[in-house]
């Protein structure tokens, strides 16, 4: 019996990669008329058959069954995303769907071949994946939805929570307690989810007329715990009497080095979170923070991504509310040490 011939075949017979390819045999604008040509011509000498995804007759409609979820290695046994996962693929059984899990490397730019050799009928992204790789995705003709990360210029199905207003609402909670005094910790660099909540924060503080010194925002890279440690040593005397902060790892973080300095959350410093992951519940003082819907994230992408019509011409971003969990890492101002 013939090998059945694939699109690895064809690119390396022609000396090109498989993702140039599938953009060939898609007819993507990407590649040029005369590798177009080129690889039509020879995947038809070759016997490949190129199969264009399905629809529902009579209804404009794709047909899925097999779904690519394209998930960062690095963030595999992350508790926040394995939630986001679970409820991927709780969703997806739900409508008799396969999963199929593809784990991308943080320089890795190449279609997986589920993709490529047209296996899937939709895309879902999960976390934050490189640009470069984001791009080439796009270009797939195939229904995508991202969840929990975001480019700006880059137009497709977005599932998020709504990370500003989460932000703002601590803030204004913090502001409700007394606080005038309110700084942030995080860096924002490392998601668009952290980026968002530090503009929460600062739109608060903007609306709410209050000063923010230079000293007690911590945006950039101290999520080592000793550059933290020393920040908060050298800032000791001024301290704000608030943080708001990117997550829970970072306010959990901020606990445990203001304590080793002697300043006591929340009797001296009051310290706020941001996603409700178990361990905000279990440490001391329980941390306050915004819960996060992550099941329903994973619902509502494979939601979403089930319901996007072909030739679909207006994407959406999907925002999940968050919710207030109040513990004991914030207290009102009159109760403050100093």
């Amino acid at each position: 019996m013939a090998k059945k011939v694939s699109m690895e075949d064809i690119a390396k017979k022609l000396g090109i990669s498989k993702n140039t390819v599938s953009l060939a045999m898609r007819n993507m604008p990407l590649i040029s008329a005369k590798t177009r040509e080129l690889v039509h011509h020879t995947a038809m000498e070759m016997g490949y058959v190129y199969k264009r995804r399905a629809s529902t007759q009579g209804l404009n409609k794709t047909f899925f069954e097999n779904i690519c979820l394209l998930v960062p290695r690095i963030i595999r046994n992350i508790e926040f995303f394995s939630l986001i996962q679970f409820g991927i693929e709780k969703e997806a059984r739900k409508h008799n769907l396969n999963i199929i899990l593809h784990y991308v490397d943080e320089n890795d730019f190449e279609l997986p071949s589920c993709i490529t050799e047209n296996m899937v009928d939709g895309i879902i992204m999960l976390g934050c994946l490189p640009k470069e790789l984001t791009v080439m995705v796009s270009a797939s003709e195939l229904p995508i939805v991202s969840v929990d990360n975001y480019y700006d210029d880059i137009s497709m199905n977005y599932v998020l929570t709504d990370n500003i207003s989460g932000s703002f609402n601590m803030t204004e909670y913090l502001i409700k307690r007394g606080h005038k005094k309110i700084g942030f910790y995080g860096n924002i660099n490392i998601a668009s989810s952290f980026y968002d909540r530090y503009l929460g924060y600062y739109k608060a503080s903007l609306e709410h007329g209050l000063k923010i010194p230079e000293e007690w925002i911590i945006k950039n890279n101290l999520s080592d715990y000793t550059g933290l440690l020393n920040h908060l040593k050298t800032g000791k005397a001024d301290l704000p009497s608030a943080f708001v902060c990117v997550n829970d790892v970072h306010a959990l973080r901020l606990i445990n080095a203001l304590e080793e300095i002697s300043v006591h959350v929340p009797g001296n410093v009051s310290v706020a979170g941001f996603d409700n992951i178990p361990q905000s519940g279990e440490n001391k003082p329980g941390l306050t923070t915004m819960h996060v819907y992550k099941e329903a994230l994973g619902e509502a992408a494979v939601m979403r991504l089930i319901s996007i019509p072909e030739n679909e011409q207006l994407p959406e971003k999907i925002l999940i509310l968050t919710k207030l969990v109040e513990r004991e890492s914030v207290s009102s101002v009159k109760n403050k040490v100093f």
